[in-house]
């Protein structure tokens, strides 16, 4: 739900993807240039319901895209997103969108001709395993997406693997070469990826340059949080993802963030509640009640946990929920507004600031 900006640092870590990639493979592995010669000396359209003389016509076709893609395949694992469109028209628009889900034969294998090229011929499921330590790099560890669920990746027997997905931003039906670009796999969740399927939606994680919008989506809070302070009751949280924009309103209905969040209650309910004890009343009376405890520094190290110690929407993406809570933190005045930065050094006088404008620390005293 934060876009990352295409820096040096991340375009290097795309270039070093593209070359380590199937680097330390067995010497029997087939890597991509060599299965897409294959597959263009094998391939044979068996789609049904359509004439010989189309079936000809179309496996000419297929076959100068495969060409085109193992000429420049090197190029294609690390290509610029800025340069998606152009490569598209010049090298592989002869294929048509529909023909791509054409059923063909490969050898003994008979599939749809954009899954030969993604898994067959780019091995997109080798290419996936090794994509997993960038992604961890990255500190990408929630769903890019929706914020929701955490991503993980554990070390087997067998090698490195991922409980996650990947989604293609650019769907590999209708792009299949770039089915292993580095900047089109994006770490999703299963629901996530799903949903999107071939949907197209404008949020794609890379920022292209500074001036492209980096946190474009919000939770707002139209209500405010008095009812909730003053009697605690869950049925006073409010909170809405702002569909508002064009944006916003197309990765709703997508996602149906609104709906999956409010499943989700506990969570944001879980963090207001951790708010109460900054309210100097509640400070007061934990002291009196363990007074033998170093209250100074557990209220620190709880801010500190709880806001997490100047994280900023740059680091949505390595926690799960993360971007509720800074909106959250951001509409309790928390954060300021310009810079996006959570301190914890004055969380107490801001809050404290927030209860007083809002009359609860008087409600609380006439509730003792």
């Amino acid at each position: 739900m934060y876009r990352i900006l295409i820096s040096k640092d991340v375009e290097e870590k795309a270039q070093t993807f593209s070359k380590t990639l199937f680097s330390e493979r067995r010497a029997d592995f087939v890597k991509p240039s060599q299965a897409l010669i294959d597959f263009y000396d094998k391939i044979e359209v068996i789609e049904q319901g359509i004439s010989e003389v189309e079936k000809k016509d179309v496996l000419k076709n297929f076959k100068e895209y495969i060409k085109n893609l193992a000429m420049i395949f090197e190029r294609i694992v690390d290509l610029h997103p800025r340069e998606y469109d152009w490569y598209q028209e010049q090298f592989f628009s002869m294929v048509k969108k529909k023909q791509f889900s054409y059923r063909c034969r490969y050898g003994e294998k008979k599939d749809s001709f954009y899954m030969l090229i993604v898994e067959d011929c780019l091995r997109y499921s080798c290419a996936r395993d090794e994509f997993i330590s960038f992604v961890e790099d990255s500190n990408i560890q929630s769903c890019v997406y929706c914020n929701m669920h955490s991503l993980e990746s554990c070390s087997g027997s067998s090698g490195n693997f991922a409980t996650y997905q990947l989604d293609h931003f650019k769907d590999k039906r209708d792009f299949p070469f770039l089915g292993i670009n580095f900047y089109n796999m994006v770490p999703s969740c299963s629901y996530c990826n799903q949903k999107k399927s071939k949907n197209e939606v404008p949020f794609f994680l890379y920022r292209l340059n500074e001036s492209e919008m980096e946190n474009p989506f919000k939770f707002i809070f139209p209500k405010g949080f008095s009812a909730y302070f003053t009697e605690q009751k869950r049925e006073n949280i409010n909170y809405e993802f702002d569909v508002s924009t064009w944006y916003s309103y197309q990765h709703e209905s997508v996602f149906e963030i609104q709906s999956r969040y409010e499943a989700r209650l506990d969570e944001i309910e879980d963090f207001l509640k951790n708010l109460l004890m900054f309210v100097p009343e509640c400070m007061d009376l934990y002291k009196k009640t363990f007074p033998q405890l170093p209250y100074d520094a557990i209220l620190q190290e709880r801010i500190n946990r709880l806001l997490k110690d100047k994280l900023n929407y740059s680091q949505v993406h390595e926690f799960s929920y993360t971007k509720i809570r800074l909106d959250l933190a951001q509409e309790l005045n928390l954060i300021p507004r310009q810079t996006n930065v959570c301190s914890s050094s004055n969380t107490c006088d801001l809050l404290y600031k927030y209860f007083c404008a809002n009359g609860f620390v008087k409600k609380i005293r006439k509730r003792k």
